[in-house]
């Protein structure tokens, strides 16, 4: 992975918190450094809500807007968020259509596909297991019952399928999101 930051982020994000980053990324993926083929790059953009970010991916290029708020821990867990849409987009780019099944997501996600929303299950999956690593299992426990309150009400099954996948040991994989799918199938009902 190679970053470029924009110049007023650099006092916030510096090179090592891109590679502290990038270590519990690829751990959490099972994936290896030689792996990843992406640029990303880093902006700051004022016209987002305070303390959020968001990713726009173009051509293999995958473009981070970030607003953070001043001196708050979150900018890295934004950061790791929006950097796990990239490295899955730049790894996976199936659409994965023909596994599509009904997701309950915010009125927000309602217009994005269902692979989209099936990486943005993951995504908040793999981001709030990382952060519990250091907050504990009751901070995941809210966490989860906040993922519910937005709307992504099968969090918890995405957490018992990535605890489940984690022992195997594999990398994850368009494998990976099909068995999701079946496994989300099984409680969607």
């Amino acid at each position: 992975m190679r970053y470029t930051i924009d110049r007023r982020l650099s006092h916030e994000i510096t090179e090592k918190t891109l590679q502290t980053l990038n270590h519990e990324i690829l751990a959490a993926l099972h994936w290896k450094k030689s792996n990843i083929h992406c640029t990303i790059a880093i902006h700051l953009d004022n016209s987002l809500p305070l303390g959020r970010g968001r990713v726009a991916h173009e051509n293999g290029r995958h473009t981070i807007y970030i607003h953070p708020k001043p001196g708050n821990q979150n900018l890295v867990h934004t950061l790791r968020h929006e950097i796990l849409h990239s490295v899955l987009k730049s790894r996976i780019r199936s659409k994965l259509d023909e596994y599509k099944i009904y997701l309950p997501v915010p009125k927000d996600y309602k217009k994005q596909t269902f692979r989209e929303n099936l990486e943005e299950y993951i995504v908040r999956c793999v981001n709030a297991s990382i952060i519990s690593q250091g907050l504990g299992k009751d901070w995941l426990k809210k966490q989860i019952e906040r993922e519910i309150e937005q709307g992504f009400s099968l969090m918890p099954y995405v957490i018992t399928f990535y605890r489940d996948w984690k022992k195997k040991m594999a990398p994850f994989s368009r494998e990976t999101f099909i068995a999701l799918s079946h496994h989300l199938k099984n409680w969607n009902r």
